[in-house]
């Protein structure tokens, strides 16, 4: 399988500039729940070992509804992170 591309969609985008990233951030000050960066497009990329949707890694889907808000926000930010070394091709795998 080749390298994952960035998820594109409502919920997120490579640039981490999504309206979901905007609800996380919002999120902390009004006590609003963080959302899941789910995009219902769920698969693992063999080669990244991350979701091809989401960018996340199983240990992260797993963990998310045991998460703090604070845990999910620290998610958020890896995931913004890793969509930019997708993009420029810095890293092929998960957070090494």
């Amino acid at each position: 399988m080749s390298a994952a591309k960035p998820p594109q969609g409502a919920n997120y985008s490579p640039i981490g500039g999504s309206v979901a990233a905007a609800l996380v951030t919002s999120a902390a000050s009004v006590g609003v729940p963080v959302p899941s960066p789910c995009i219902n497009v769920c698969r693992i990329d063999e080669a990244t070992r991350l979701c091809a949707g989401c960018l996340r890694t199983l240990d992260e889907i797993a963990a998310w509804s045991v998460l703090s808000d604070s845990e999910r926000r620290d998610v958020w930010a890896h995931l913004a992170e890793r969509a930019a070394r997708v993009v420029t091709g810095t890293h092929a795998d998960a957070d090494r």
